[in-house]
């Protein structure tokens, strides 16, 4: 009976020192492997309203890439819903933003201004490319009159 219960205790022992040597080998190798950092994918939210006018972009960023939602919701015009898939440029959103309205699609250049944790849309002179609306010289935009989207919680 005593010869059970040592052989049982040393098995045990053994038992242990081996998943001790298997945990203190992945942490060694944890430690020599570099860490890459990961990206995190956050969502935002901004709306701008302005008398009976309502204005919204929901954006996913992952890095500097940027997709997500835009609408421009005009009282009593046809509403502009689409998609926005852009970069970041340091404070700078520059997006193609594909559209429908009036039942037809269109894409055309977006460009944001981040103020104060606030979007300004940018406005200048455009020309079409390819089928697309862009902005001819895109480094001479106007912010001063253009929508401020201020942000808000996002509603899933």
């Amino acid at each position: 009976m005593i010869i059970m219960k040592l052989s049982a205790t040393f098995t045990l022992l053994l038992f242990s020192l081996f998943i001790l040597a298997c945990g203190s080998n992945d942490t060694a190798q944890t430690e020599q492997t570099p860490e890459v950092p990961s990206l995190i994918e956050t969502v935002r939210c901004y709306a701008s309203i302005v008398g009976k006018d309502t204005l919204s972009l929901r954006m996913e960023v992952l890095g500097n890439d940027v997709k997500g939602e835009l609408s421009y919701n005009f009282f009593e015009k046809d509403d502009n819903e689409g998609t926005i898939r852009g970069e970041m440029h340091g404070d700078t959103l520059i997006a193609d933003y594909t559209y429908t309205s009036e039942g037809i699609e269109s894409v055309r250049q977006v460009v944001f201004l981040q103020e104060n944790g606030s979007f300004v849309e940018g406005y200048g002179e455009t020309t079409t490319r390819n089928g697309r609306m862009v902005y001819e010289n895109p480094g001479s935009l106007e912010f001063d009159r253009g929508m401020v989207f201020e942000k808000v919680p996002c509603v899933d």
